[in-house]
């Protein structure tokens, strides 16, 4: 998939959720928990059965950088699926720099993946042109990307 396939995707993700639009996936219980005790005294923990999906565990990262607050789950066990953002009410100042934070924090996590992705192969029979130095490779939309020999272990 493409960068921008999946900014698109991210951008649908985060899309802002009313009553007249039905969204497609689920938000999950602890995200809806969490925008749902904004603003209200509370435990600096929410409880769920399972570990939080990566768009939960990026979810409580934003709002707690936002916040400032200290509150989370037990832990992510790093996949992801059908998610929708919740929605915070009656804070439209911390909705919004939590939404920024939450698509800042998943577009990280995109360009790192997708630099992994295509740094280029070191092996002997690589057609990747020799270089000399380790300087960025190209502007792409995500930034530079870096060329390191020593990152990559050979097989």
């Amino acid at each position: 998939m493409c960068y921008l396939c999946i900014s698109a995707r991210l951008h649908l993700i985060l899309s802002i959720r009313t009553a007249e639009i039905k969204t497609a996936s689920p938000i999950h219980c602890e995200a809806q928990l969490l925008a749902t005790f904004h603003g209200l005294p509370a435990m600096p923990y929410i409880g769920v059965s399972k570990l939080s999906c990566s768009y939960c565990d990026a979810y409580f990262q934003a709002y707690r950088d936002a916040t400032k607050t200290n509150i989370c789950t037990r832990g992510t066990h790093g996949q992801t699926g059908g998610w929708t953002c919740p929605t915070i009410t009656g804070d439209s100042a911390v909705e919004g720099e939590v939404r920024k934070r939450v698509e800042s924090i998943l577009r990280g996590k995109i360009r790192k993946g997708w630099s992994d992705f295509t740094r280029p192969s070191l092996s002997p029979q690589s057609t990747t042109a020799s270089r000399e130095d380790n300087g960025p490779l190209d502007d792409t939309p995500w930034g530079k990307l870096s060329f390191h020999a020593q990152s990559r272990q050979q097989t």
